[in-house]
């Protein structure tokens, strides 16, 4: 029940979050983000911002893009709780585009760390990629170790 009750508090924040950001709006996610500690957020196009003023900075580039935007979905992957920290792995198509003429963002993976502060959830960590489904790469086994150790 803990996990239910984790998941439907933090996903309508993030998804309200989410779709205020390609609005122009940044003050949800700026709201989500914990002022305990290191934050971190590492994205899925080589942003890697650590500290609150470098996640919420890089919050406010994104906001600030001028997106064309026509929806958002957020799919729960996994989740999990331990007292008052939390995780959670989503799937996150967002509808968008940043001129008429270019192609939709991808599909990213993304994976939270929260934390419980004063009652709220709060985003630590975060990380997302660009969700390999959508890339259609061609699966290829890993390699040996053998063959790992010869290269270097």
């Amino acid at each position: 029940m803990q996990i239910e009750s984790f998941v439907s508090d933090v996903v309508p924040r993030l998804e309200s979050a989410q779709a205020a950001l390609y609005g122009g709006d940044a003050s949800r996610w700026r709201d989500l983000w914990s002022r305990h500690g290191e934050v971190s957020w590492l994205g899925q196009f080589g942003t890697c911002a650590v500290g609150i003023d470098d996640v919420l900075a890089h919050y406010d580039r994104v906001a600030d893009r001028g997106w064309l935007f026509d929806g958002f979905e957020l799919e729960v992957l996994a989740a999990d709780v331990f007292g008052d920290h939390g995780y959670l792995v989503t799937r996150e198509s967002a509808r968008v585009k940043l001129g008429a003429g270019d192609p939709p963002m991808p599909p990213a993976r993304v994976s939270r760390v929260l934390e419980r502060d004063a009652g709220v959830w709060r985003v630590t960590h975060g990380h997302a990629d660009l969700d390999p489904r959508a890339l259609d790469l061609p699966w290829k086994p890993p390699r040996p170790i053998e063959e790992v150790r010869d290269v270097h």
